[in-house]
């Protein structure tokens, strides 16, 4: 989860908190629309990786499949994918192949990792489920997507679903050096694109500015 450090607001604040409030703890954990577009990511992730290969991810609330609606053969099909004990190393060249995963219990699958896209596809292609859930996906997916272009195309798009932190007092402004609102980051510097509000009214944001911060 990611910590936050000063309130959001659609007007200034003051000393980050709202109307000059003094009773909310920083830092608080952040709230989805602390950190994204809330309306458009509840809508659908839409994500077009190329021609005719558009990409929708729906979002829904985590106890979802506690609904009474939810068919009990949904619920009772899962699988967990856990990553093995030690990370692939660059030495490592072995082919990784739908014999890559070991069965741990009946419901758990241990794979290798990091792995890429195509890689995961391949280790997971044996064992069917409606349920996959990725024990900790940062480690399994760590080499990410294996076409370079669905890179590109994913940095490029997933930025439209990130908000911004607002706002600063106009004496704020000007004693800060800063603009009104500061654009969050959502991708590492090196894949980072041209900033929507960071320019505005001052000097470009640092890392260090910014009103949320990773838990670690």
């Amino acid at each position: 989860g990611y910590h936050c450090f000063c309130a959001k607001n659609w007007y200034m604040t003051q000393a980050c908190r709202i109307n000059g409030e003094r009773h909310t703890q920083f830092p608080y954990m952040c709230s989805l629309s602390d950190l994204m577009r809330a309306k458009k990511v509840l809508s659908g992730i839409k994500i077009t990786l190329g021609a005719g290969q558009e990409r929708t991810v729906y979002v829904r609330e985590w106890p979802f499949l506690q609904h009474p609606s939810v068919p009990a053969e949904v619920r009772s099909s899962r699988l967990v994918v856990v990553p093995a004990q030690a990370a692939r190393t660059e030495a490592d060249t072995a082919p990784v192949t739908a014999a890559s995963g070991k069965r741990v219990s009946e419901d758990t699958l241990e794979v290798p990792w990091p792995l890429n896209t195509e890689e995961l596809k391949a280790v997971l292609a044996p064992h069917k489920a409606r349920i996959i859930h990725l024990a900790n996906a940062t480690k399994i997916l760590g080499r990410g997507f294996a076409d370079a272009s669905h890179w590109d195309a994913y940095d490029r798009q997933i930025v439209g679903y990130k908000t911004y932190w607002c706002c600063r007092s106009p004496d704020d402004q000007k004693q800060l050096n800063r603009p009104n609102k500061e654009d969050f980051e959502m991708l590492p510097p090196g894949r980072r694109k041209t900033s929507q509000f960071g320019t505005q009214g001052g000097k470009a944001p640092a890392a260090t500015d910014t009103a949320v911060v990773p838990k670690l």
